[in-house]
């Protein structure tokens, strides 16, 4: 009867093991998915701030609810980094969305001054 190797050890003739996995054991991450609200945040704060200009105003009541929906999803990514991508777009979105607040409320600014100036010119 031939002789077997003691356990964990090469039969003759074969290499000796190394201690290294062999190549096909590494495997390649896949990407993390895209946040669920990134995109919504983006189009919400690009609509309220470019609409407001264009259309004088009227969109950028959208401004808030992408402000409000942005510091939802940069708190959900800082709370889970390694789960979810785009935090740049979802950045982006936020800052448009604080834009087009502060164009909202100005706008409201200048119609309530609108308003106390032709109301005073008229009680005269």
């Amino acid at each position: 009867m031939a002789e077997q190797p003691p356990p964990g050890a090469s039969p003759p003739g074969a290499y000796p093991p190394t201690g290294y996995p062999p190549p096909y054991a590494y495997q390649i991450q896949p990407p993390k998915p895209r946040h669920p609200r990134a995109v919504t945040v983006v189009v919400l704060g690009s609509i309220a701030t470019v609409g407001g200009l264009a259309t004088g105003g009227l969109t950028t009541i959208l401004g808030p609810v992408a402000w409000v929906l942005g510091a939802r999803a940069k708190r959900e990514i800082a709370a889970e980094p390694d789960r979810w991508s785009d935090e740049d777009l979802v950045t982006i979105g936020y800052i448009l969305g604080i834009v087009a607040t502060v164009m909202l409320v100005l706008a409201l600014l200048a119609i309530a001054i609108v308003v106390v100036v032709v109301l005073g010119i008229l009680s005269a």
